[in-house]
């Protein structure tokens, strides 16, 4: 009945669980799980604080197009103002890249505060549900007299997304053996430097289930634009050779 009615029907799931797919009512038929929420098992950096030797982790590697897109719950961690929320804002899907996950959810972008019927500004009540954006930001646009319109906190947002990007252009150049040479090895290198930035400014928050929290960003700003410019420069150079130019 539901292959019948719906053959390519796929599932969100927002859970604590890295769910694959929900069992129907019919016998032997299941709805596969297009993208989920990994909340409490959102990933780890326990492998980056154990290297010793040998080819540096990169969690994302191989993860490319996985069957399920996996997202990190953003929480509770863009609430706060000022500086600290912007560095987040910019480095978040860096450290859930990292982790082996393919971006965030529960960010909201347009949920503005309107006047209820007693005329107090509310956002409703759904927004302050565990998994609603309201755990992590209502609102990563700002109000405009015609509507949205760009923030400080949807820049850093878009600039730290574009650094992802810029990675997993690299990385799906070196694992479809396009690049060689001093071009590989400094491809990778650039890759590994940015792990290691952010593993040196995360730390272990729970023994029980890995968790890191990526926080140190004082520290994590020493060098950051000039491993962005790296960053940028070195996908410029790999898109010339995947090019043939």
């Amino acid at each position: 009945m539901v292959k019948s009615i719906w053959p390519d029907g796929k599932w969100a799931d927002m859970t604590h669980g890295r769910i694959l797919k929900y069992d129907t009512l019919e016998k032997g038929v299941s709805v596969p799980v297009m993208v989920g929420s990994t909340v409490w098992n959102e990933g780890t950096l326990d492998v980056y604080a154990k290297w010793k030797a040998g080819p540096y982790p990169r969690q994302y590697a191989g993860r490319l197009k996985p069957e399920t897109a996996y997202c990190t719950h953003a929480r509770v961690q863009y609430r706060e103002q000022g500086w600290p929320a912007l560095w987040k804002l910019r480095t978040k899907h860096e450290e859930a890249l990292l982790k082996g996950n393919d971006g965030l959810e529960a960010v909201g972008a347009d949920h503005f505060p309107i006047k209820d019927a007693r005329g107090r500004y509310t956002r409703d009540k759904w927004v302050d549900f565990a998994q609603g954006p309201g755990a992590a930001t209502s609102a990563i646009l700002g109000a405009g007299d015609a509507g949205p319109i760009g923030s400080e906190r949807f820049e850093a947002m878009r600039e730290g997304i574009q650094l992802c990007e810029a990675m997993v252009f690299i990385q799906k150049a070196i694992e479809g053996k396009k690049l060689s040479g001093d071009l590989e090895a400094k491809a990778n290198q650039v890759l590994d430097d940015r792990a290691k930035a952010v593993a040196a400014s995360s730390r272990l928050v729970s023994p029980k289930f890995g968790g890191w929290l990526f926080e140190d960003f004082a520290e994590y700003a020493k060098g950051a634009w000039e491993r962005d410019d790296l960053l940028y420069a070195t996908a410029a150079e790999v898109a010339r050779a995947v090019a043939g130019k």
